[in-house]
This record gives structure tokens, sequence and C-alpha cells, in this order.
């Protein structure tokens, strides 16, 4: 199902993607360890990409051993990835003006750097 950008699939193709079975998909929705994106007209449930990213994280730590408070917990935090600073940042953009491209480190890869003018492809 397509709203938009966004796909949605109903818990049984969830199910099929995830490898959890109906049940506890359901189960889980009711608790609050994933949620649906919404319901459809006739009240089925409906889940787009992130429930299902949520859905596949919560069965590995499952298969780690781990318990379902400590689950939810997990899940409930937020990802690493957005506390990272943005390369575009002020600080990466000082580092960038400062680096010296002849030093080793900093120089292009040969893969970089264009073929002289006069020599062939």
């Amino acid at each position: 199902m397509h709203v938009g950008d966004d796909t949605f699939w109903s818990i049984g193709e969830v199910s099929r993607k995830t490898g959890l079975t109906v049940k506890l998909i359901r189960h889980w929705s009711d608790i609050g360890v994933v949620h649906p994106a919404r319901r459809t007209s006739a009240g089925y449930r409906v889940y787009g990409t992130e429930a299902v990213a949520r859905l596949q994280l919560a069965r590995t730590l499952r298969d780690l051993g781990l318990g379902l408070a400590t689950i939810r917990d997990v899940l409930e935090r937020e990802p690493p990835w957005r506390r990272w600073p943005r390369p575009t940042s002020m600080r990466w953009r000082r580092r960038s003006a400062r680096c010296d491209r002849s030093r080793p480190c900093c120089a292009p890869s040969p893969a970089e750097t264009p073929p002289p003018r006069d020599s062939p492809p």
C-alpha cells in the first residue's frame, strides 16, 4: 500500500518481512514496543518502514536474550546518529580549511587525481 511517498504494509506482510508471528507483532504493538503507522478504515493496523526497522531490531535483541523491558528501553532511546555532528558544522569547515593537501594524509587518492591533459585516457 502506498500513500504519497510512504509505503505501508499489513500486519501479515510485516510478519513475513520480519519473521515474527502476527500474534507477537500485535502483542508488541499493544504494549508499546512498536506502533502502527495508522489504522485502515476497517481498523486494521498498517506499519511503515520505521516500524519494520524497530521490529527487526527488537527481534535481534530478543534473540540475544534481552528481556522485553530492556528491548522497549533500547527502542525508546534516540538513535546515536542523530547526536553526531553534521559534516557541515563550523568545526568541520575549520578543520577542512586547515587541511594542507600536500600532506600525505590529506592528498587526493590516485583515483581522485585527474590524468595529465597531454596523455590519452
